[in-house]
């Protein structure tokens, strides 16, 4: 969403090409904007949302504006109250971009339910709801809609069969309503972004051995934040991942598994 890292990075490129003035929307609450500058001077600020405020704060020093707003994408009430916050504070929004997703891979014979479920929420009732909420609250036609989809919607990657068909969800409601209202609306099917975004966040090197080989952790829950728990001279018991989970004895350089969720590969 709208302070995911996707999110913020392109708010941040608006501001300082066009000056943009962002409506950033997202299910996180973030504190008022009075009290940005002393919770990042606060050590006991947690991690994320110090990241998150200096985003913020490099979109208006780029000579941006922006306005967070909390709303799940998924409710068209909560959106519709979101826009008419907007267009007070704004006036008209001239173009909307949806960035939300959730990755929660698995293969199709052990997909439950619930799991498909959340991933197709943010693409397809997300979509449909702002759809409606923007036919309530938005006055003036856009000039653009951006659809974030992915390659997924194409090329079926493995464990991808609900972010699959939800991404396809979006490559169709894109031309369909181009079709029924002539609202410019594109799907951009991308592939990994390099430093922000999902896959990002799932991916991390967090240790280098002796010999040169790194240590990746990939996890779909996104626990692979242990950058700074291992050294350069890091053994396979001495990384941490997520709130201080150890990963306890691996054994052995070939792909292994930590309580089905964690995959550890040496490269």
């Amino acid at each position: 969403g709208g302070l995911g890292g996707v999110g913020l990075a392109l708010a941040q490129h608006l501001a300082s090409s066009v000056k943009a003035r962002v409506v950033l929307v997202s299910r996180t609450a973030m504190p008022p904007r009075a009290q940005w500058t002393a919770m990042l001077a606060d050590a006991s600020t947690p991690t994320a949302v110090s990241r998150r405020l200096r985003a913020l704060l490099a979109i208006e020093q780029g000579g941006g504006e922006v306005l967070v707003v909390r709303a799940d994408v998924t409710d068209a009430a909560a959106l519709e109250a979101a826009i008419v916050q907007a267009r007070t504070r704004f006036g008209d929004l001239h173009g909307v971009l949806h960035t939300a997703g959730v990755l929660d891979d698995g293969v199709i014979q052990l997909k439950e339910h619930d799991a498909a479920s959340r991933v197709f929420a943010p693409k397809v009732q997300g979509t449909l709801a702002l759809e409606a909420a923007l036919a309530r609250a938005q006055k003036a036609p856009l000039d653009f809609m951006v659809l974030f989809s992915s390659i997924s919607a194409f090329a079926g990657l493995a464990g991808q069969v609900d972010y699959a068909a939800a991404n396809a969800f979006l490559d169709a409601y894109a031309q369909d309503r181009v079709a029924r209202d002539g609202t410019w609306t594109v799907a951009i099917d991308w592939s990994q972004w390099q430093e922000v975004g999902m896959a990002a966040e799932a991916v991390r090197c967090v240790g280098t051995f002796d010999d040169g080989r790194e240590l990746w952790i990939a996890d779909a829950g996104h626990l692979a934040r242990g950058a700074d728990a291992a050294g350069a001279d890091a053994d396979l018991d001495d990384v941490c991942t997520g709130e201080d989970q150890r990963l306890g004895d691996i054994g052995g350089d070939d792909v292994a598994r930590h309580d089905c969720r964690l995959r550890i590969g040496l490269a």
